[in-house]
Formats: structure tokens, C-alpha cells, sequence
């Protein structure tokens, strides 16, 4: 039996995908090299697309991503390719539905044997009810002064 498959029926694999499933992040892997994207169905869902209509290209990403936030994001994930910075972000992707979520997304690249990014893997969550949360709580900070 190979460590791969060692991995799938191990009790840790078991809980995180318990917490996955309970927490409803998304999961995404992306292939640097061709450009093939990968959304798991939580992460269809957090931005209301039906599986069915899901096209496994990095498009679907550059599709719904906020306009104000593309070229910080496109250079955040150039960093961490390029140099290996972290890749931690805010961004808004819109839904299907046609509003835009706030996202925080975190991934890391792996690399071949010289050290060329051959793909990431990441997870985002919608942070929308925190930020309306911190909003409504500073509107309340300010008029109560």
C-alpha cells in the first residue's frame, strides 16, 4: 500500500474532511502550467454556480473576480510563484446571482524537482459576515458619538 493511499482512510484525512464539509470552504487547485482550474463543490457554492456549468479553466476565476481586484491578486499569486511570498488575500468574486462575496483566499505553489510552480492548492472562505459585522459595528462606534 502506498502513502497515498495510506493517507485516504487515515483518522486525520477523516477529520478534515469532517471540518471541511462543516466549515464550508472552499478548495481549489490550479495548474500553473496549462492553466486547468479544479473548484470543489463548496467553492462552486460559495459563488452560486451550478456544478453542471462549472468550465475547469483559470477563466472561471478571472471571470468573477471583482475588477478593483485583479491586479493585486494576479500580483500576489506572481509573488508567491516568482518568489515564494505568502499567498493570503482579500477578494470579492461575483455570485451568480450578480453580487460580489468577500473572500479570503490562501493557497501555496508546488514545484518540480528545480523548483518551477507546477500547480497550486488553496482554500478560500467567505468572510462576507465578518465585514458587514465590523461595518455595522463602526456606523454604531461613530453615530453614537
Amino acid at each position: 500500500m502506498g502513502k497515498q493511499q495510506g493517507m485516504k482512510t487515515s483518522p486525520e484525512l477523516a477529520r478534515l474532511r469532517t471540518v471541511v464539509e462543516l466549515s464550508t470552504i472552499g478548495i481549489w487547485e490550479w495548474n500553473v502550467r496549462t492553466d486547468a482550474l479544479h473548484w470543489s463543490p463548496d467553492q462552486m457554492s460559495l459563488v452560486g454556480l451550478p456544478e453542471e456549468e462549472f468550465r475547469p479553466h483559470v477563466s472561471t476565476f478571472k471571470d468573477r473576480l471583482h475588477p478593483d481586484d485583479a491586479e493585486r491578486i494576479w500580483a500576489a499569486l506572481r509573488a508567491h510563484l516568482e518568489q515564494g511570498e505568502p499567498y493570503d488575500v482579500m477578494m470579492r468574486l461575483r455570485h451568480d446571482d450578480g453580487h460580489y462575496i468577500e473572500l479570503r483566499g490562501k493557497g501555496v505553489a508546488e514545484r518540480d524537482e528545480s523548483g518551477s510552480p507546477v500547480r497550486m492548492t488553496g482554500v478560500t472562505y467567505d468572510i462576507s459576515d465578518l465585514r458587514d459585522t465590523r461595518r455595522r459595528r463602526w456606523q454604531w462606534d461613530v453615530f453614537r458619538l
